[in-house]
């Protein structure tokens, strides 16, 4: 075996002595309460595990209103300023979605010990 070889084995068996659960993929099954389906078992609070999550991916979708047409102290309308707005408050819900949990998204996830685990990301399969 070449010495990249034994070095990258090394490195294999020091990462599972720390750790011998590395990351994989689950599938939400519902949001309200949090349940994933992970390596063959359904992940939840019910089930008595303890699951780990940022914030962030659990927060209510957000929603913006439609600007409205903005008439300025000299009476002009300025209809371009509020396509601009609605295009930014587009862009914006676009993001936030990305990172909000939905039924049927894939996040990553790594047992940390007995019944209990951390949600490192929500993920896309390509």
């Amino acid at each position: 075996m070449s010495q990249a070889g034994k070095f990258w084995r090394n490195v294999d068996k020091r990462s599972k002595a720390n750790n011998p659960s590395p990351t994989s993929i689950g599938e939400v099954l519902s949001v309200q309460p949090l349940s994933i389906s992970y390596n063959g078992l359904t992940l939840s609070k019910a089930n008595g595990d303890n699951i780990y999550v940022n914030n962030l991916l659990l927060d209510e979708q957000k929603t913006f209103t439609e600007a409205q047409q903005i008439t300025c102290s000299d009476g002009t309308i300025t209809e371009n300023h509020t396509a601009i707005i609605n295009d930014i408050t587009g862009w914006l819900s676009s993001i936030h979605k990305r990172y909000i949990l939905d039924v049927g998204n894939y996040v990553a996830i790594q047992k940390l010990g007995n019944n209990t685990y951390i949600v490192l990301e929500k993920v896309q399969q390509l």
